[in-house]
């Protein structure tokens, strides 16, 4: 219990300031350190591990303090190995960027290095024998967790996806009512149609009243890609923001290269996605201003792209265009944070495989999507 108390007590001061150490060192945020800690203690295990294994079974080194200085220099021989034949900064990056089921597995490994090296120190004889119960013990633990996080994922996946459609489904029974309506009028307008017949004899003034009434029917009609696009979240997704923007004095023009539209990527992500590009734009324009959204569909992925009123885009705009915090937004928009397009470039890439383009066209600035 003595030995326990001490080594637990040590832990717990030599971690506290190794942490603090880095955050100060390094500039890093503190979680970054905590996780920096942990792969290092992990790793540290797995290079110990063969030694303890070797040294149970067959060099059986009786004084703790030879054995403890034999696999440190055991340790720091394999350390340096592997840092001249691998890039461990790759390594660290590659979890840092893609937490998700990474942060999982690295906590799970690391309580099980922790249970495994206090037990080895403080009963190092019943090791052997409980070493495969540990190891088996391990897996079951990690596989359960990773269960519970796909759980999980799934459940927050469907929470938004019932969320999308909570928002924007209601547009497309806007539609369905619209469509209904004018189907029971459709009698009435043929009718109309046929009486102009009756009350205009001659042929310019029967012309001219078709005309006004063609021009201005009873019902509006509905934009085009709400009847024919495949997507139905999507489609009530651009009937709002074009009913958004409108509201502002600021006109949205939808050019379809085709109406089926196939991306791997769910709707929900990208209704996301796209409004995050729409909004972008509107906040960057001023009212009587048209944006120009070009939509297409090539080789299983979506091209989304938004054409606006801008300026000639810097190198340092083309570099800082995407970080976090960033806005080239003036007046009352400055008080975004800069976060929408940072979110928009880390799903498209990182998330979904896809690809992101920033140009000029005269002097519109030009964003384009395609995942």
């Amino acid at each position: 219990p003595t030995a326990f108390q001490s080594e637990y007590l040590l832990f717990l001061i030599t971690t506290f300031a190794f942490i603090i150490a880095m955050y100060i060192t390094l500039n890093a945020t503190i979680k970054d350190c905590i996780f920096s800690f942990f792969i290092a203690y992990i790793c540290i295990i797995l290079i110990q591990f063969p030694y303890i294994l070797v040294d149970m079974y067959l060099i059986h080194i009786k004084d703790y303090n030879i054995r403890s200085t034999i696999g440190l220099l055991y340790s720091i021989g394999i350390t340096l190995i592997i840092k001249r034949f691998f890039s461990i900064d790759k390594l660290f990056s590659k979890f840092f960027k893609k937490l998700g089921i990474f942060t999982l597995l690295i906590c799970n490994v690391f309580v099980c290095s922790i249970v495994l090296s206090f037990y080895y120190k403080i009963n190092t004889s019943d090791f052997k024998q409980l070493a495969i119960y540990f190891f088996f013990s391990f897996i079951i633990i990690v596989y359960c967790n990773i269960i519970l996080y796909n759980q999980f994922k799934r459940i927050k996946d469907n929470e938004k996806k019932l969320a999308a459609y909570d928002e924007y489904m209601p547009m497309i029974d806007q539609l369905i009512t619209q469509v209904r309506t004018r189907q029971h009028h459709h009698a009435n307008e043929i009718q109309t149609i046929i009486s102009l017949m009756h009350i205009h004899n001659d042929y310019d003034s029967l012309t001219n009243a078709m005309k006004e009434y063609i021009d201005n029917p009873p019902l509006g009609n509905p934009p085009e890609y709400l009847l024919k696009l495949n997507l139905r979240l999507v489609s009530g997704f651009l009937y709002q923001k074009e009913q958004t923007a409108a509201a502002k004095g600021i006109t949205i023009k939808y050019n379809f290269d085709s109406y089926n539209l196939y991306s791997k990527t769910p709707e929900y992500i990208l209704t996301e996605l796209f409004g995050i590009m729409l909004d972008n734009s509107i906040e960057a324009v001023s009212s009587g201003s048209i944006i120009n959204v070009s939509i297409s569909s090539e080789n299983g992925q979506i091209c989304f792209q938004t054409r606006n009123d801008g300026f000639i885009l810097t190198q340092e705009d083309r570099n800082n265009f995407f970080q976090k915090g960033y806005t080239s937004k003036k007046g009352t928009h400055q008080k975004h944070s800069g976060l929408g397009l940072y979110h928009l470039k880390r799903v498209v890439i990182e998330e979904y495989s896809g690809s992101v383009a920033l140009w000029n066209i005269d002097n519109d600035i030009a964003l384009k999507i395609t995942l």
